[in-house]
């Protein structure tokens, strides 16, 4: 034995080559990989502290949520809310148009302002870029706070990075978030009407919404917002983590818990995304979730404002339909909701797309949602979402055109 162990050359610690050394970004996604397949599936209450030790941010309990599927809806749930509103009013949004939506949401903030409220408005200075200059003036002259995120005007390439949330806090008790901008596009009773969903909520998350609220106006030039005490809210049993990110920040942990969810489900992850263009590591979760028998299904726009991100989306259908992941797209006009659902009681809903615009140079918001109630709301929308959508199957893919076959290419 001692001549044999003689033989055996000692292992020394060496340092791998720098091209083959996982990051410890590798080494983190492995980790959550692993923690959330431990788990017994998204209503596992260990996912809660899972997503927690990610974000960092608070579970929020929530003593009302009210998604909105239709614009028309949406709007006049907001204007009512702002006619109540006793204090404050924080809006933000990528775009506010000039048009009739545009025209009657500032005469409502015009009327709170007159009655002694503080209205603050921000929006995208590139977003909004179509808005003439004359409706801010309207708006400052009617006692309305505004404020442009990151004039094109200031430096070169501020346009890169934009304010893309879509948020109103009102008094701090209810807020507004999801995909959904100021425009007609959204209440055309057309087939240009635009498809999205927005959320409505009660309970301390609407306080958190006013610091992210604050980031943006700030940094604006918007005269600074005071956070004195806390109100106590009432809880239904419903939990909300508001995810928020920019660039530099939130933007990893943003992804790590899409990933976590992702590797949690058991039963079905159903997602809905107007701009599909994601990294490797996205479609990597959605593979290995059809593989442990999970109902994979993703819509996406058949018509879309932005067509180079629909051809960049297509060039992984093939890739995607071979490992069984079922993917439609929506026929009936414009699709722009962002919205996930895993299993029976975890949701997402929020302003974030799945591109790498959103994970690396956009102001985001999300409300990731632990409530059996709104997913499935949110499921159902999904189904009849999928009456109007067309199924994308391998046999029919294979003969797309030319044409076709090289947007996607380049």
């Amino acid at each position: 034995m001692t001549a044999m162990t003689s033989k055996v050359k000692p292992i020394l610690p060496a340092l791998s080559p720098s091209g083959s050394r996982p990051s410890s970004k590798w080494l983190e996604r492995q980790y959550i990989k692993r923690k959330a397949l431990e788990l017994e599936g998204v209503d596992d209450p260990a996912l809660l502290d899972l997503i927690k030790n990610i974000d960092t941010g608070l579970w929020w309990p929530s003593s009302g949520l009210t998604p909105f599927f239709e614009g028309s809806q949406f709007f006049e749930t907001l204007c009512d809310k702002i006619e109540l509103a006793r204090y404050e009013i924080l809006l933000e949004s990528y775009i506010f148009r000039a048009d009739r939506s545009g025209t009657a949401l500032i005469k409502k903030l015009a009327e709170a302002a007159s009655r002694g409220v503080r209205v603050c408005l921000l929006v995208d200075a590139w977003g909004s870029k179509k808005t003439d200059q004359l409706t801010w003036k309207v708006a400052a002259d009617e006692g309305i706070e505004v404020r442009l995120f990151r004039s094109p005007k200031l430096k070169p390439f501020y346009s890169l990075i934009r304010d893309h949330r879509k948020i109103c806090v009102i008094d701090r008790e209810q807020a507004f978030l999801g995909g959904m901008n100021v425009g007609d596009e959204y209440m055309a009773q057309t087939q240009h009407k635009w498809r999205d969903t927005h959320l409505h909520l009660l309970g301390p998350a609407s306080w958190e919404l006013a610091l992210v609220f604050r980031e943006c106006w700030e940094a604006s030039g918007g005269s600074p917002l005071t956070f004195a005490g806390q109100k106590r809210f009432q809880a239904n049993g419903s939990r909300v983590l508001i995810q928020d990110s920019r660039p530099s920040r939130g933007h990893h942990e943003a992804a790590l818990t899409f990933l976590a969810i992702c590797y949690a489900a058991k039963e079905r992850l159903w997602i809905t995304n107007a701009y599909f263009a994601p990294r490797r590591m996205i479609i990597k979760a959605l593979d290995d979730a059809v593989e442990r028998g999970v109902d994979v299904r993703v819509l996406f726009p058949g018509k879309s404002d932005v067509p180079i991100v629909k051809h960049a989306g297509r060039a992984v259908y093939s890739t995607m339909m071979k490992r069984g992941i079922k993917i439609y797209e929506y026929q009936a006009n414009v699709l722009h909701a962002k919205t996930l659902l895993a299993d029976s009681c975890v949701s997402i809903i929020g302003s974030q797309n799945l591109d790498v615009r959103s994970y690396q140079l956009y102001a985001e918001c999300n409300a990731l949602i632990y409530d059996k109630n709104t997913n499935q709301v949110l499921a159902e929308q999904f189904q009849q979402d999928l009456h109007v959508s067309r199924r994308i199957l391998p046999r029919m893919w294979r003969r797309r055109g030319l044409l076709q076959r090289a947007k996607s290419f380049i």
